[in-house]
């Protein structure tokens, strides 16, 4: 046999006199896809979902102290605008009806009493003696015996005649018993106030 066309050999240990050629690589197993999609991919989606709520609650998260959300029971209100409470009007207090300081005078004569100074028909009297008077008021004039005096005092009458409507009046202080001409006195000397300045 021609030594050219005899079939080579492979030495021992693998080592041969020619090159042998290389084993190509086994090809990849069909279905790889599938089995790392069915493995891995839940997981995947999974995390992104997770993500995604993470930075949702983030941004929707209120700001302020601890991230607490206030509460509408105990948070302060704003202040409201009160229009101010309307004040029913005072009634005027006519003089027979306020409360006042009393003086004590003596008369030397009953005195006939009027509801103003001088002024309709009497409506009672005051009799002689000593008596609390509140104020005087300066009106007409009148004479007794030489004597005169413009001052009237408010006091409470003895008498009340059946006209009369109450025991409130205004007698001349010309019935005083220790004062001179226009004026109006109290027992110790004290000038009684006039009605509405520095009375009570």
């Amino acid at each position: 046999m021609d030594p050219r066309h005899a079939p080579r050999t492979a030495a021992p240990g693998g080592a041969s006199g020619g090159k042998l050629p290389w084993p190509a690589p086994p090809p990849p197993p069909r279905g790889r896809w599938r089995v790392w999609a069915g493995t891995y991919l839940p997981w995947a989606l999974t995390g992104v979902v997770i993500t995604i709520g993470a930075a949702a609650i983030a941004a929707l998260w209120p700001s302020g102290r601890g991230g607490k959300v206030p509460d509408a029971a105990t948070s302060s209100p704003s202040p409201a605008l009160s229009a101010p409470a309307a004040q029913s009007p005072q009634p005027l207090q006519s003089p027979q009806a306020s409360p006042r300081r009393r003086h004590w005078v003596d008369t030397f004569a009953d005195a006939e009493g009027y509801r103003e100074p001088g002024d309709g028909r009497p409506v009672g009297v005051l009799r002689r003696g000593t008596h609390y008077v509140f104020c005087k008021a300066w009106g007409p004039r009148r004479e007794r015996r030489g004597a005169y005096n413009h001052w009237w005092l408010l006091t409470d009458l003895d008498e009340v005649y059946a006209e009369g409507d109450g025991a409130r009046a205004w007698v001349p202080a010309l019935y005083l018993t220790r004062w001179g001409n226009d004026e109006a006195r109290d027992n110790d000397g004290r000038e009684i106030p006039t009605c509405g300045e520095g009375e009570g």
